[in-house]
């Protein structure tokens, strides 16, 4: 889930992503459960919960090794869709609030 990204003339553009995942979060690890509704908005038709890991990040050029296409309407996107205002702003506060604190988690991914 891209959270921002940033341009750099050197590089290309980075992109700062919250992993999401469908196991229950780690005691220590802070998350935001993505609603059914949303994730089948997005095409992600499973029906387990996932959440978006708010206290780890990572970090890679887009595009780059850690971008997969899949198939969508025949054809290979990378697009999902988009996530509705209030849920990526609540997101992002949480990372924002782990980066204040030093408990956020980075990993550059390149």
């Amino acid at each position: 889930m891209v959270v921002l990204s940033v341009s750099q003339e050197t590089y290309g553009l980075n992109v700062v992503v919250c992993p999401l995942t469908s196991q229950m979060p780690e005691p220590n690890a802070s998350a935001v459960e993505i609603p059914h509704r949303i994730k089948n908005r997005l095409g992600l038709t499973d029906r387990d919960k996932s959440y978006a890991i708010t206290s780890e990040i990572n970090v890679f050029v887009w595009p780059g090794p850690d971008l997969r296409p899949f198939e969508k309407d025949g054809k290979k996107d990378i697009y999902f869709g988009q996530i509705p205002g209030n849920l990526l702003i609540r997101i992002r506060d949480e990372v924002l609030g782990h980066a204040k604190t030093q408990r956020l988690k980075t990993t550059p991914r390149d």
